[in-house]
């Protein structure tokens, strides 16, 4: 028994390696074959909808869907070409398509998709703006092409935001989630009380709801501040802004008690909105602020900083005056004029006897006069006398209104409710009509934080 059980192991040892050896023999035999990745087919879904009853889809209704962005001077029939449609339907296809929108207006970078057949006739084209507008589609049907508006999916979204800052206000709102738009926006709610360019300090701590638009499942944008709140380092009580909405047209930024963030005077002549969009294409370097013994204050700044004017208006003087070089004197009222030197050059129209608006461009950091590096001196005259312009008390705007508070009392406790209890890129959908769900409070729908 157990010779034959030794036996049997050695011819399985014997025969099992030489028919791998045959069968690798054979495949080196075998011809190689090339593999490539199958061209992927798209089905239309309207298509498959249609014919989905009827069994398989014919050959001729499979559509290709080629994404095409246009180019800068690509002209339409080229972009045809290169989704791979035959040239008799490019005519008849603009020909529908100039019906529903002017094709001069067509931009470079503008979103087109086109499903075609796998023969190269065009069946649908959707044409994308951006934004929130809908879609143009054309559609071949009976032997025609048809246009047609085709609406987005629209979700308006409330996020809270929230961060420390590190470097600056700018890095470490990015860093948060916030663009461009939204950092500089935030930065104008309390442009009237804290300087971001000077005042900054690592450790401030910031927060803010915001809405954001979402299209097609895409985040597209933000929508308005509804709250916001800024604690500099050293500060219990924070800066804020809430959102006050007196018609659909027209709305306004109060504190948490009623009076208006906006001031006769902004805090600063460097406004944070007009920098940040100079300087959106490399760090910006530093701006420091030094008070000096000539009752001005200094701001080195890099040549070419804009500067605007602290106030509304009237210009008395635009021009070289001795040491100050490039200056500009705004007169704002019988109290108070304002003087800005060492410009390296006038913004353009600033002239003596024009009216300028609060936190418009008047001029440019330079080193005219004599001046041993590029800063803005700044000063100011109360009563015709030169006074520090630190000590500057801004004047307040009109509060609320009485009648108002009640409704503006019940929208700051919904939105610090909601600060409170929302963690950072917490989100809350909206209705239809941009309004919070019932129970306006966290607890009425907290939802996992979309990615954009």
């Amino acid at each position: 028994m157990n010779v034959r059980r030794r036996l049997l192991v050695s011819v399985k040892r014997a025969i099992i390696p030489a028919i791998f050896a045959a069968a690798g023999f054979l495949l080196l035999k075998l011809p190689m074959m090339k593999w490539e990745p199958a061209t992927p087919v798209f089905v239309n879904s309207a298509t498959a909808l249609e014919t989905a009853s009827a069994g398989p889809l014919p050959e001729d209704h499979l559509n290709e869907v080629h994404t095409i962005h246009l180019k800068p001077g690509q002209e339409m029939t080229t972009l045809f070409q290169e989704a791979g449609v035959v040239a008799p339907d490019f005519s008849p296809a603009l020909h529908a398509l100039s019906k529903a929108v002017d094709l001069r207006r067509i931009r470079s970078n503008d979103l087109f998709i086109l499903y075609r057949s796998r023969q190269g006739k065009l069946r649908r084209l959707e044409y994308d703006r951006g934004g929130t507008q809908a879609k143009i589609v054309l559609e071949s049907k009976g032997g025609e092409f048809q246009s047609f508006l085709e609406p987005k999916q629209i979700e308006h979204v409330l996020r809270k935001m929230e961060g420390s800052v590190s470097s600056s206000l700018y890095e470490s709102m990015a860093a948060a989630g916030g663009d461009a738009g939204l950092i500089v926006s935030f930065a104008d709610l309390f442009a009237w009380d804290f300087d971001f360019f000077t005042d900054t300090r690592d450790g401030d701590r910031f927060d803010m709801l915001v809405e954001e638009v979402w299209v097609d499942g895409r985040r597209v944008g933000f929508g308005h501040i509804l709250a916001g709140r800024y604690w500099p380092v050293g500060r219990e009580a924070p800066l804020d802004a809430y959102l006050h909405v007196w018609n659909p047209d027209e709305s306004s930024y109060y504190t948490h008690d009623g009076r208006s963030v906006r001031k006769f005077f902004l805090k600063s002549p460097l406004n944070y909105r007009r920098i940040s969009s100079t300087f959106t294409t490399r760090r910006f370097h530093p701006i420091f602020k030094t008070y000096r013994p000539h009752l001005g204050v200094d701001y080195a700044a890099p040549m070419g900083t804009p500067v605007v004017a602290l106030g509304s208006g009237q210009v008395k003087m635009a021009g070289w005056k001795n040491g100050f070089g490039r200056t500009v004197q705004i007169r704002h009222n019988a109290t108070y004029l304002t003087q800005y030197a060492h410009f390296s050059a006038i913004a353009k129209g600033i002239r003596p006897g024009v009216h300028v608006s609060q936190g418009e461009v008047i001029g440019y950091v330079g080193q005219s006069g004599h001046a041993t590096g590029p800063h803005l001196d700044f000063r100011l005259q109360e009563n015709g006398n030169w006074v520090n312009p630190l000590g500057l008390k801004r004047g307040e705007s009109a509060p609320l209104p009485n009648s108002e508070r009640p409704a503006f009392a019940a929208t700051v406790t919904r939105w610090k409710g909601l600060l409170d209890d929302l963690q950072a890129g917490g989100t809350i959908h909206l209705d239809a009509n941009g309004n919070l769900p019932a129970p306006a409070t966290a607890a009425a729908r907290l939802d996992t934080p979309p990615t954009s």
